[in-house]
Order: C-alpha cells, then structure tokens, then sequence
C-alpha cells in the first residue's frame, strides 16, 4: 500500500510538472536541429573554401596561358605571315618568342 501510494505521488507530480518536460524536450529537439544547421554551414563553408582554392588556381593556370597565347599569336601575326623578311628575322624573332616563354615559368 505504501509504495502504491508513493507511485500514485510519483505520477501525480510527473502529470503537475509535465509542461516543464515538454520544453525541456522542445529544447532538446530544437538544439537537435541547430546541431544539424551547424554542420550543414560547416559543410558549405568547407566546400566554399575548396572552391576559393580552386578558382584561384585556375586564375594562375588562365594567366600563364592566356600570357603564353599573347606571345605566340603576337609572334605570328608579326613573322609568321610575312614571308617577305629574311630567316634569320624569323629565327631571331622566334628565339625572342621562346625565351619569353622561358621566362614566364
């Protein structure tokens, strides 16, 4: 009789104090789903950091080639179609083209 009468206080005080457990799990669930907010945002912030690292490689690789394709077509606009210069021009002026391309690595 006595532990039936301190079940009946247990669940009379449980069923008084259900609202404070309510937001006690609201709280949890809504920390639930700000612990998975969080790693979603870390997620993209890793992913946009990849791609910052990967656009600033491809500047660097698009800037040398982009540099390199200026000095070939400069040097065939300016000797390749012009077949009235002598060869030694044309070597001088293709030795000039590749040492600029030397230089740029």
């Amino acid at each position: 009789a006595v532990s039936l009468s301190l079940y009946c206080l247990a669940v009379v005080q449980l069923l008084w104090n259900i609202d404070r457990l309510d937001a006690v799990m609201d709280t949890i669930v809504t920390i639930w789903h700000l612990e998975e907010i969080r790693g979603a945002v870390q997620g993209f912030n890793h992913y946009m950091r990849f791609l910052d690292r990967d656009s600033n490689f491809l500047k660097v690789v698009l800037d040398r080639l982009s540099l390199r394709a200026r000095v070939v077509e400069t040097y065939s606009r300016r000797f390749c179609f012009n077949r009235r210069l002598p060869v030694d021009i044309h070597m001088v002026a293709l030795k000039a083209a590749i040492g600029c391309l030397e230089e740029v690595d």
